[in-house]
């Protein structure tokens, strides 16, 4: 299906999640107990794009997998969820996430990437490639990068997308972090790359140095001229929506139960882009993009929540001027 026209193409980590509920998030050699809550399918860019495809997005995934049970069970699940697979099998394992989450619904997450950093462009086909140069959208988020390889192949793609939309997540933001002390120049020239970037609170501030998110933006946009959106997630306090000509902070949704906040970033970047792709204002694409993020942390794990394109609300949220 490679003549087919995709609104947005995703290129990441490909994992399975092991979600399990724990009575707190212990330090160094403590110890508690808990149930498994999920096992499923994730990986932050993957998380996004079928998010959008849930919403009537025409959507294609780029990413390895390895050449096991738990490889297949993703591929089938992307085949469910209607995501075009532009998949590289690779010999190896396949990455898997271990995820803890508090009664409070906080998380603590341990990533074993696998084959997910072995992807090369060199194993990424031409008729692959050419899809990426003439999609709408090309939407990336962090890789684990125990090696760079993954990290080079996306810079590389990142360099021939029409828009770039990133995510870097805290591994590619902390300054702490072994990618940003050994790779930062590789991070630079992402954003140098970017149109539209999605970051929570802690990351932005981590990134420039600046804890007012209104700050931080500008430093960003001062930083990297190619910028033209940048959408900061605050939790409990909805998100911030900077442009070139204009910033708007938008109220979260009440959440009524907060069952674990897995996949809440994944999510509000695919109401986000919705909205993007139906043409509408910042506000409205803020206002989608909390909505679907309120809906993904009522359940466990990061897709069991994520609204179809028939959502009333959200047809609500599109009818507005």
């Amino acid at each position: 299906m490679m003549d087919k026209k995709y609104q947005v193409v995703g290129f990441g980590a490909l994992n399975w999640d092991d979600i399990r509920e724990v009575n707190e998030i212990v330090r160094p050699g403590g110890e508690t107990s808990g149930e498994v809550l999920l096992a499923s399918p994730g990986g932050s860019a993957a998380n996004t794009i079928v998010g959008l495809s849930r919403l009537g997005v025409s959507t294609a995934f780029v990413g390895a997998i390895g050449n096991d049970e738990i490889g297949k069970r993703i591929v089938n699940d992307l085949e469910k969820e209607k995501v075009e697979q532009m998949i590289v099998s690779k010999k190896g394992y396949t990455g898997n996430c271990t995820v803890l989450v508090d009664n409070k619904g906080e998380r603590s997450i341990y990533v074993f990437p696998e084959v997910n950093d072995t992807i090369s462009i060199k194993d990424i086909p031409e008729s692959t490639i050419k899809v990426i140069k003439e999609v709408g959208y090309f939407y990336s988020a962090t890789f684990a990068c125990r090696s760079y390889e993954s990290l080079e192949t996306q810079l590389k793609l990142s360099k021939i997308a029409q828009k770039f939309v990133f995510s870097p997540g805290t591994l590619y933001t902390n300054p702490d972090s072994k990618v940003v002390q050994e790779k930062n120049e590789v991070i630079d020239a992402l954003l140098d790359n970017t149109d539209i970037l999605f970051l929570n609170h802690e990351e932005i501030k981590m990134r420039t140095g600046q804890s007012e998110y209104s700050r931080a933006s500008k430093k960003l946009m001062e930083t990297y001229d190619n910028i033209g959106t940048i959408a900061v997630t605050l939790g409990e306090n909805g998100c911030f929506v900077k442009t070139r000509t204009d910033e708007i902070k938008i109220p979260a949704y009440k959440a009524e139960i907060i069952k674990d906040t897995v996949g809440a970033g994944d999510s509000f970047a695919a109401g986000f882009m919705y909205g993007l792709i139906k043409g509408k204002s910042p506000k409205t694409c803020g206002e989608i993009g909390n909505y679907v993020a309120n809906k993904v942390i009522g359940k466990a794990g990061a897709r069991e929540g994520l609204p179809s394109h028939d959502d009333a609300h959200i047809e609500k949220l599109l009818s507005q001027i």
